[in-house]
């Protein structure tokens, strides 16, 4: 078969990066169901792009595929902490945990009143826990 040419599309209107986003999001929520715990749930779009919920607990999770550096300052970083205080707030009887999943390089903050140091805030977040 021969390969036809392909034609050319207005590049803007093109949907690559999203669908890229999708996929990395059901491959992420596809291996947190194979390791489904006996008594764990996973639930897809209820609490951020999915949650595994049990007993008295909820870890949601935020997945980003994405090729721009974050910090503790960056738009998706300050929603997904806004979120987890939501979460918590309206789930008073769970523990509730919150884990933003990026492909993204952790960076610097610019403002040293930002981090602690040398060091890339979230980096010294991902030391804590």
């Amino acid at each position: 078969m021969d390969i036809p040419n392909i034609p050319k599309g207005d590049e803007a209107r093109e949907a690559t990066r999203a669908l890229g986003g999708y996929v990395y999001q059901i491959y992420t929520s596809a291996l947190a169901w194979l390791e489904l715990g006996d008594e764990e749930l996973l639930l897809l779009e209820v609490a951020e792009d999915f949650a595994i919920v049990a007993t008295d607990a909820l870890q949601a999770v935020q997945v980003k595929e994405t090729k721009n550096s974050v910090t503790i300052n960056s738009k998706d970083i300050v929603e997904s902490i806004n979120s987890f205080v939501d979460l918590q707030q309206k789930n008073p009887d769970f523990n509730v945990r919150l884990r933003h999943l990026t492909t993204s390089e952790i960076t610097k903050e610019r403002s040293p009143k930002d981090r602690i140091g040398d060091i890339p805030t979230l980096k010294s977040w991902r030391i804590l826990q």
